[in-house]
């Protein structure tokens, strides 16, 4: 579906006086490593979940705090969020952590509305590496931000996001 996307950029006209929407010397000029990566991001997404290893490694991750209340639920889904979208694009690490939130918040018997508000919340933070989000891609791929600063802001808004998103939840709530 995608390449039939692509094709017809070559092939459709966008006026009279242009032949085509996007010519080669344009398409040459995109900066193809970036979306490979982000691609290569959303698929990693879906095969962790087809695979199960998504579930494994949410129930290793959770399974190292105390679950059986509101509260560690809630910081520990934020946390497992957080950890996903540093190494994977946040909408393929949201698709794959509020399921699993939902269902191990279920199986603790609490209510899982405030752990996967908080996970989806969290996977917004993501900005520690370009693969976490498109708009972190596009700042590294500018060459204006470099691979260091990344990671040392990242790692400040991750613990920021793994104290204060779980905290205000249940609040608004």
């Amino acid at each position: 579906m995608a390449l039939t996307g692509a094709v017809l950029l070559f092939l459709l006209p966008i006026s009279k006086t242009q032949r085509s929407t996007i010519t080669w010397r344009q398409a040459a000029q995109i900066d193809w490593g970036t979306i490979l990566l982000l691609g290569g991001g959303l698929a990693i997404g879906g095969l962790s979940a087809s695979t199960g290893l998504a579930q494994t490694i949410g129930e290793t991750v959770t399974g190292l705090l105390p679950t059986d209340d509101l509260v560690s639920l809630t910081f520990a889904s934020a946390l497992f969020t957080v950890l996903m979208t540093e190494v994977m694009s946040n909408t393929a690490a949201t698709t794959i952590a509020v399921p699993i939130v939902i269902s191990i918040a279920q199986a603790s018997g609490v209510d899982p509305v405030a752990p996967a508000v908080a996970s989806g919340l969290a996977a917004s933070v993501a900005a520690l590496l370009p693969v976490s989000t498109p708009p972190n891609a596009v700042a590294y791929a500018s060459g204006l931000v470099k691979i260091t600063d990344m990671i040392k802001y990242g790692l400040a808004m991750d613990a920021v996001a793994v104290l204060v998103v779980p905290t205000v939840v249940p609040l608004v709530r």
